[in-house]
C-alpha cells in the first residue's frame, strides 16, 4: 500500500461539488430501476448523509424503499464516526451528536456533550479508566467506547455514496453492487472491505465532501489496481475505501498479479507543513455482526485547551 503513485494511477470522475441531480421529469432509482407509480420519491434525499454535517447535495435517483434501507446503514455509520463527529462539534439534521459510551458494567459510563462553539464537557461516572492524562508528555487520551455496530454497513452506507455520484455511463459495470446494497446476499459481490483514515491536524472542511477516482489502466506491469476508490471528507477527516469490483474484474485477474492498494494521500488536503507525522490507519469492515469497539484518542493540553 502506498500513496506516493495514487495522482498518477487514478482520475477524478465524479465529485459532490459538482453533482447535479436528475430532474424529477425522469426520476429513476439508480439502485432499485424502479420509477413512479411502481415507487415514490417523497424523501429529500442526500448523497452525503447529513450526520456528517449540513450540505445541499440532493439526490432525485433514490426511491424512499432504497432510502429507507440506506437509512439503517447510516444509524450503524453514526455510531463509528460518532467520536469525530462529537469532538468536532459537527451539527447532524438537527443538532451536534452526544458521545455516550456503551455501559459495560452498571453504572459505569462516560458521555461527551460538544457545542457549537466548540467547547467539550465530559462526565465520568464511576469509571475513569475512559480518561488518562499522561503529565510527562502532555497528552490527554480518551477512551471511547462505542456501543454495537456492524462493520459492513458502515461500508455499505459509504459505497453507497460512490453509487450515487457514479456517472451513468459507468452504471451497468456496478449494476451487482446496487443490488448488494440492499442485501445480504454475498454471492453478487467481490470487495475489499477496508476502510482507510487519516486524521488532520489542522485543517477543518467546513462541509463535507465525496470524490470519486477511477483508475487509469486497471492493470500496470504486475499489479492489478481497484477499478473505483471513493475519498470522503469531513470535519478534520479523511475517509477512503475502494469500491466493490466491476462485474468484469475476474477476467483480468491472473496468479502472478498483485492487487495494489493506492492509498489517497489526505495529508495534502492539511495546513501543516510538516506532513511527515501523518498516520493512515486501516479499518476491516467485513463483519455483518455487531461488535463492540474501544477508539482511544489523544489530545496534546493546548489542543484540548482551545475546546474546553
Amino acid at each position: 500500500m502506498n500513496s506516493i503513485d495514487f495522482m498518477k494511477k487514478y482520475s477524478l470522475i465524479a465529485d459532490s461539488s459538482s453533482f447535479h441531480s436528475v430532474s424529477k421529469e425522469t426520476q429513476k432509482c439508480k439502485f432499485c430501476k424502479l420509477e413512479e407509480p411502481k415507487t415514490s420519491f417523497n424523501n429529500v434525499t442526500h448523497v452525503l448523509p447529513e450526520l456528517l454535517g449540513s450540505n445541499n447535495v440532493i439526490y432525485q435517483s433514490e426511491c424512499d424503499n432504497c432510502n429507507n434501507i440506506f437509512s439503517k446503514y447510516e444509524s450503524h455509520l453514526a455510531v463509528f464516526l460518532r467520536p469525530y463527529l462529537t469532538l468536532n462539534s459537527i451539527k447532524g439534521k438537527k443538532r451536534v451528536p452526544k458521545f455516550q459510551s456503551r455501559n459495560d458494567n452498571k453504572g459505569t459510563s462516560t458521555a461527551i456533550n460538544s457545542q457549537m462553539e466548540g467547547k467539550i464537557e465530559m462526565y465520568f461516572n464511576q469509571y475513569l479508566d475512559d480518561f488518562e492524562i499522561d503529565k510527562a508528555n502532555k497528552v490527554i487520551h480518551v477512551n471511547f467506547r462505542k456501543t454495537p455496530f456492524k462493520p459492513r454497513h458502515i461500508y455499505k452506507s459509504i459505497a453507497r455514496i460512490g453509487i450515487s455520484l457514479l456517472p451513468e455511463t459507468i452504471l451497468p459495470d456496478y449494476e451487482h453492487v446496487c443490488k448488494w446494497l440492499k442485501t445480504n446476499n454475498d454471492d453478487l459481490i467481490d470487495f475489499i472491505p477496508l476502510a482507510f483514515i487519516t486524521m488532520l491536524n489542522r485543517k477543518k472542511f467546513k462541509h463535507p465532501f465525496a470524490n470519486l477516482y477511477k483508475a487509469k489502466d486497471l492493470v500496470i506491469d504486475n499489479e492489478i489496481l481497484p477499478d473505483l476508490t471513493l475519498v470522503l471528507g469531513f470535519a478534520n477527516v479523511v475517509i477512503q475505501i475502494f469500491m466493490p469490483h466491476p462485474k468484469d474484474f475476474d477476467n483480468i485477474h491472473s496468479n502472478n498479479k498483485n492487487l495494489c492498494f493506492n492509498l489517497f494521500p489526505g495529508f495534502v488536503l492539511d495546513d501543516v507543513k510538516n506532513k511527515l507525522s501523518i498516520k493512515i490507519s486501516s479499518v476491516n469492515l467485513s463483519s455483518n455482526e455487531k461488535i463492540c469497539q474501544n477508539q482511544k484518542m489523544s489530545f496534546s493540553y493546548e489542543d484540548l485547551k482551545r475546546k474546553i
